[in-house]
């Protein structure tokens, strides 16, 4: 029969308790941090799992970061694209008014006024910029005022922004889902040019304010109604590029709403993925802290009663 000696014995117990406690002591910690798993030595793959659900947690939140500066940008362009239609609207009911036979010059002149003061707050519009500074209608020539008057040249503004290569390409896109991109720019040319200038031909451009010019000159010139027409006919084609705009934009609204809604919900999955693999479930945690205490208790209390034990408690 193998012999234990006291000082093996209590080597032996003393090993034990010191792991008891220290299993209490990581319960305890598992609680107070609400984490179960933080080191490799832990559970490698459950630390792995939430590792990636944190980054999928990290990366549908950049998306709906994102998706506040594009929905702030987009909302500045769609309120100009609002404010240019109102206008519009107006000059088109002066410019009906205005072919009217029963006015007289004097009464021409006088929407002449109204239209040029229509005519300048679109130029405000259109060169107005956005809250960084950059020039909200100039697509990626930011730095560049979008209408200006050309030395030598016509006499009204002229788009100097970027020239798209096609509807939507201009100005920054950012990403507000995964792999969706949106274009947070459009150009004043996409919105208000009819035409480009053509230097073989030496056809100057036309945009909104050489017709507004047009069709002011013409009414304090006491224009006919024959002679406003064509004018009018232009603008009303300004026009619907306008509302054409209006629609893209709205459209790309539309896209920042329905991604940021998944953004969100992705983002409380990762949480409850990353909760599963590395959480802990405090509940469960509490339950075995008390079971063991009292088993360490209940350890300690053998061991002491034990230890008290000699063969001289016999002898007598």
């Amino acid at each position: 029969m193998m012999r234990v000696s006291s000082l093996q014995y209590f080597q032996c117990n003393v090993g034990k308790l010191t792991d008891v406690q220290a299993q209490l002591v990581e319960l305890q910690q598992q609680i107070a941090s609400g984490v179960s798993v933080d080191r490799p030595s832990d559970d490698p793959t459950r630390l792995f799992q939430g590792i990636q659900a944190q980054r999928g947690i990290d990366r549908a939140a950049q998306y709906n970061r994102n998706i506040v500066f594009a929905r702030t940008q987009l909302e500045q362009i769609e309120t100009g694209l609002s404010r240019a239609s109102d206008n519009l609207v107006d000059v088109k009911e002066r410019m009906i008014q205005a072919a009217n036979g029963t006015l007289s010059a004097a009464d021409k002149k006088t929407i002449a006024i109204t239209v040029q003061s229509l005519r300048d707050d679109l130029l405000q519009t259109f060169n107005q910029k956005d809250l960084s500074g950059r020039y909200l209608f100039s697509g990626k020539s930011e730095d560049q005022q979008t209408f200006a008057v050309q030395s030598p040249g016509p006499t009204f503004p002229v788009y100097q922004g970027e020239v798209a290569a096609s509807a939507g390409s201009a100005g920054l896109t950012v990403e507000v889902g995964n792999g969706i991109f949106v274009n947070l720019g459009l150009t004043a040319r996409e919105a208000v040019v009819l035409s480009d200038a053509d230097a073989l031909t030496a056809t100057p451009e036309v945009n909104v304010f050489s017709l507004l010019d047009d069709a002011i000159n013409l009414l304090n010139n006491n224009a006919s109604a024959a002679q406003l027409a064509p004018v009018a006919s232009q603008l009303d084609a300004v026009f619907d590029k306008v509302q054409n705009s209006r629609t893209a934009v709205g459209i790309r609204l539309a896209t920042l709403d329905a991604n940021e809604a998944i953004n969100s919900s992705d983002q409380s999955t990762y949480a409850q993925m990353k909760k599963d693999a590395v959480d802990t479930d405090v509940a469960d945690a509490i339950s075995k802290l008390v079971q063991g205490q009292s088993q360490a208790q209940a350890f300690q209390l053998s061991y002491s009663n034990i230890a008290k034990l000699s063969l001289f408690n016999f002898i007598a």
